[in-house]
């Protein structure tokens, strides 16, 4: 059975990098949920010209619980975008779409879900993410320009120690330290 992956990048004509989860090992993708073509020579697909990405894996090449690192190149640098990313949902098999966080909420809760967009209509500043679990990360996509992540070393620690204010489309992923109580930044990608 082919399971679906898709995905909105903010380029078009990307070139996009499947490896099996930490290993270096190019991953087996396929164009179509039956037959088509197969690729597994990296980069194994591009961006359409909507910035959509989507592939499908197949469980006689791989098991379920198969994790797969996914990123690509833009202007000669490398942006890591998904590592350790679950192509195969067990429920649906599809890849699920992001969970929206409530308009101006400023300590949102990422409960059951790890991959959020915002959608703030006026300037609103993120302090914390509430409901947290030990070594969870979080992607979290935004919607707007109208956010800010604030840096705090006992909640939120960012890269550089400042304040982040996104655009849209920017993307940042965080990992919950229980030992410290606070979330890390572990990547971001801007636009």
């Amino acid at each position: 059975m082919r399971c679906k992956w898709r995905r909105v990048f903010p380029f078009s004509g990307i070139d996009v990098y499947i490896y099996l989860a930490g290993t270096g090992i190019p991953a087996k993708v396929y164009d179509a949920e039956e037959g088509g073509n197969v690729y597994s020579t990296p980069p194994q697909l591009k961006t359409d010209e909507n910035g959509v990405v989507e592939f499908w894996v197949d469980t006689v090449d791989y098991d379920v619980d198969q994790l797969f690192d996914i990123f690509f190149v833009y202007g000669g640098t490398i942006y890591y975008l998904l590592e350790r990313e679950q192509v195969f949902d067990v429920k649906s098999f599809v890849h699920p779409s992001p969970k929206a966080f409530a308009d101006g909420d400023t300590t949102p809760s990422v409960k059951g879900y790890t991959k959020f967009i915002t959608n703030n209509s006026s300037a609103t500043t993120i302090t914390y993410f509430d409901d947290p679990e030990p070594n969870k990360e979080i992607e979290i996509i935004f919607g707007d320009d109208n956010t800010t992540i604030k840096h705090d070393p006992t909640r939120i620690y960012l890269a550089g120690g400042y304040d982040f204010t996104p655009q849209t489309n920017d993307i940042l992923k965080l990992r919950y330290d229980a030992t410290n109580n606070r979330w890390i930044e572990i990547g971001r990608f801007l636009i």
